[in-house]
Formats: structure tokens, C-alpha cells, sequence
């Protein structure tokens, strides 16, 4: 598996288009059932830093899940396992943490544009899809996810990219990215510390979607070195 230093930061993938419409209309019949991440991430919840999750819950960060934890995973026993996970000595793991396991299609996911599109294109097999909501004028604070060895994000702007910044901070370098909402999907190399400054006026809407292989990836890492790809402007594929 590649880590994070044989990927590129922040690039569209290449022959992978989404029809902007479609989304827009999908997200429009979906958008009252979002909610924040505790109630809509139950369970994975309890592996994050409940400092950052308040910070999104601020900044007007919602989700909508289009997939869900697999039902064959007891979510009640979480708390028994978070103070352990988050020790260094001792690293235990709820399977609820794992987000492999959130690939339980919702009905909102089943037949719908969303898993037509991601299914057609996509080799590896699609976990935790959902829809993101970030309020006009809101952030989402610096923070590292995870490294690519464990788990690839893509994200598909929907609607508000107009002056919304990714920022990703690669040794001491920020290096900015604004996401074009033309149907491309992005790959972001979430093992490296980033953000989202919103300084438009329209609140951003984004289809994201997680990968545990890299099928997809890996063709990146042999047409981009690492620190080539072009920063500070409007990215397209």
C-alpha cells in the first residue's frame, strides 16, 4: 500500500466525471435528514477528537450518510473502548472505529445516482459514503485524518466552492487548492495536516466517499512526483 509521500496532495482523478445536476438534485431530496456528525456518525464518533467534532458542529458541518455501519456491529459497547484507543500504549480498537466497516448501503443509497456514478467508475469497493454540508463563511480547522496505507478520501464539490480554500500544509509549505464543482473527483492525501477555509457566501455541498484499497490511486502515483502537481489556482481535470 502507498503512504502518504508517494501520493500527491490534491488532484482530480483522471476519466472520472460526475453529472453536477444529478448530484445537486440527490442532495436536495436528502438535505433535511442531515445531521451532525454524532448522530449521523454514531459510533466512529468515538475514535475522533471530540474537541475537533465540536468545532465542525460550530462551523455548521452536517452530514447526510449514504452508507452506514454494517448492523452486524454492536455500537453499544463503543465507550468501553474509547479511552483504550486513545491511549499510546495501549491501541484497542472498537470495529465501529474501522471505517471499512461503514459500507452498509442506506435506502437513500440504493438505486440512486450517487452509487450508479461511484460504482461505474470506481474498481475499489466505495465505504462511508456521505453527503458533507459546511455553512457560507465557516471553517474546518487543521487536522490530520488518517494515511493512505489505511484509507483513500475522494471528494465531489456539489455546490458553494467560490472562494473556499483546501489547504494542505506539507512540511512547513501551506499549499492552497480551490475544487471546481465540474463534476471531477478529487483524491485529498488526508495524512497530511489540512482545512477548508469558506470565505464565499454560498454554504458548500460535497459528495465524499472513502476507499481501504487503492485500485483507483495508484495510477496517480505514476503520473504525478510528489510536490510537482500545481498549487495555488483552480485545479480541473
Amino acid at each position: 500500500m502507498l503512504r502518504k509521500r508517494e501520493l500527491p496532495v490534491c488532484v482530480p482523478l483522471p476519466g472520472i466525471k460526475f453529472d453536477i445536476d444529478r448530484l445537486l438534485d440527490g442532495y436536495q431530496g436528502l438535505k433535511h435528514k442531515r445531521r451532525n456528525l454524532w448522530k449521523e456518525n454514531e459510533g466512529i464518533t468515538g475514535a475522533h477528537n471530540q474537541d475537533f467534532l465540536k468545532e465542525l458542529d460550530q462551523n455548521q458541518f452536517y452530514e447526510v450518510s449514504l452508507t452506514a455501519l454494517d448492523p452486524s456491529i454492536d455500537k453499544t459497547t463503543v465507550d468501553q473502548y474509547k479511552q483504550d484507543y486513545k491511549s499510546k500504549h495501549t491501541k484497542v480498537s472498537h470495529p465501529a472505529f474501522d471505517e471499512g466497516n461503514w459500507n452498509h448501503k442506506t435506502e437513500d443509497y440504493i438505486g440512486s445516482y450517487f452509487e450508479e456514478a461511484i460504482e461505474s467508475q470506481f474498481i475499489a469497493q466505495a465505504c462511508r459514503v456521505r453527503l458533507h454540508h459546511l455553512g457560507a463563511g465557516k471553517q474546518i480547522v487543521p487536522h490530520i485524518d488518517y494515511d493512505p496505507s489505511y484509507a483513500c478520501r475522494v471528494i465531489i464539490p456539489i455546490q458553494g466552492t467560490d472562494n473556499v480554500t483546501n489547504v494542505f500544509w506539507v512540511g512547513k509549505e501551506r499549499q492552497e487548492y480551490h475544487l471546481e464543482a465540474n463534476g471531477s473527483a478529487y483524491y485529498l492525501n488526508t495524512g497530511y495536516k489540512h482545512a477548508v477555509e469558506h470565505n464565499g457566501t454560498e454554504d458548500r455541498i460535497a459528495l465524499v466517499t472513502t476507499f481501504t484499497t487503492q485500485e483507483d490511486i495508484e495510477l496517480i502515483s505514476r503520473t504525478h512526483k510528489y510536490g510537482a502537481i500545481t498549487h495555488n489556482q483552480n485545479i480541473q481535470a
